[in-house]
């Protein structure tokens, strides 16, 4: 088998991790693109990592760190139970809040370059995994943090870095 046709094969058996026979295809389309999304997520999630720690920001590197536990653990859980709503309750979840932990432990918006925008997702995520019902909290979620992020954005202190230049 080639490569192309092994990372086919691999992926299709990723993203049906969670799948039931008796799911409808919408259903199986849902849950999948559920699954390579937090697996995509997951793995861009190393080069926050890589980055804030490097930085030797060590609380703001342990938020996706975090993330990607929480991710893996909650993709072993799908697969071996097959609860969907939890999962699906996790991944959207953690999409919506952890963008703006990230930016309070930089500092705020202009420190942290508005990373708590990417929480964005959750809605539209809850508006494909949830459907537009359901999505309408989770657009209120996220106006309610942006709210309180730009309530405290004042108030919020400077990330402490390990991280020294050394002067020539």
């Amino acid at each position: 088998m080639d490569f192309r046709a092994w990372t086919s094969t691999a992926v299709g058996q990723l993203a049906a991790i969670g799948s039931l026979p008796s799911d409808t295809p919408d259903e199986r389309l849902r849950k999948s693109a559920l699954v390579l999304s937090s697996l995509l997520i997951t793995t861009l999630s190393f080069i926050w990592v890589g980055t804030y720690a490097a930085l030797g920001l060590w609380r703001s590197a342990f938020i996706p760190l975090a993330y990607q536990v929480a991710s893996l653990l909650g993709l072993a859980f799908f697969a071996r139970t097959k609860r969907y709503a939890a999962y699906r309750a996790s991944q959207v979840t953690m999409m919506l809040l952890l963008p703006f932990a990230l930016q309070w432990s930089l500092g705020g918006f202009v420190a942290s370059g508005a990373v708590a925008l990417w929480a964005f997702v959750a809605p539209l995520g809850a508006l494909v995994f949830y459907g537009p019902r359901q999505a309408i909290a989770w657009f209120g979620g996220f106006l309610a943090l942006v709210v309180f992020s730009a309530l405290i954005d004042g108030v919020l202190p400077e990330p402490r870095s390990t991280f020294h230049l050394r002067s020539s």
